[in-house]
């Protein structure tokens, strides 16, 4: 359950960045792994504002276990 954290932290080697590099789109292995966090924090963080909003149910449990999933 430390998805995001572990992303988070990733450093990509300088020979799986070059690898990347020359794959067309993804020129920016690192830039692009930084963006995905952002993006997975946002998400996050929505997620928890929803999930101290509703009441208790399945609902609730689902956006939960969405949430620590993503942590």
């Amino acid at each position: 359950m430390t998805t995001f954290s572990t992303l988070a932290a990733m450093q990509l080697l300088p020979a799986e960045q070059s690898t990347i590099q020359v794959a067309v789109g993804y020129e920016d292995a690192q830039g692009t792994l930084s963006a995905i966090n952002n993006e997975v924090a946002a998400v996050t963080a929505k997620l928890t504002r929803i999930s101290g909003l509703i009441p208790a149910g399945t609902n609730k449990t689902a956006i939960d276990a969405a949430i620590s999933a993503l942590a």
